[in-house]
């Protein structure tokens, strides 16, 4: 089971990133070991939906979320409260803690990584379905 662990301890270093893409350094290896850790794989088991799995972070690199074993699971792309859902909510949360200041970046990290689903209708309200994108058949 994914716990979530953060590496960023302040507003500020979160807020200083202008892009995760240089933060995602998570090798094929250890995807594949997340993978088989929940008995799953991009496009089998609980990912076989159309649109397949990404390996996700727990608490986002955009909410100071690390790259470890104990923040990655398999998320799919598929079904209600799916991995667009949970980046819109990564996106509502960051906003929150370095634009408007609403939400503490301990309080977002604890809320994500305790229930995100409850985090998004609190933050959110009700979910919006995405159009999908087909990747596995």
């Amino acid at each position: 089971m994914t716990l979530g662990h953060a590496t960023y301890h302040t507003a500020a270093t979160v807020c200083a990133i202008k892009s995760t893409k240089d933060k995602r350094s998570v090798p094929t290896s250890e995807k594949d070991a997340v993978y088989e850790a929940y008995g799953a794989g991009t496009c089998e088991a609980f990912c076989s939906g159309p649109q397949g799995c990404e390996i996700d972070h727990l608490i986002s690199l955009e909410l100071g979320g690390a790259n470890t074993s104990d923040n990655l699971w398999p998320q799919p792309y598929d079904g209600e409260w799916n991995a667009h859902d949970k980046d819109r909510l990564e996106n509502k949360l960051h906003k929150m803690i370095c634009v408007e200041k609403s939400i503490s970046l301990k309080d977002a990290q604890r809320e994500i990584a305790t229930n995100w689903i409850e985090a998004y209708k609190k933050y959110i309200g009700a979910r919006t379905p995405f159009k999908p994108q087909v990747h596995c058949h």
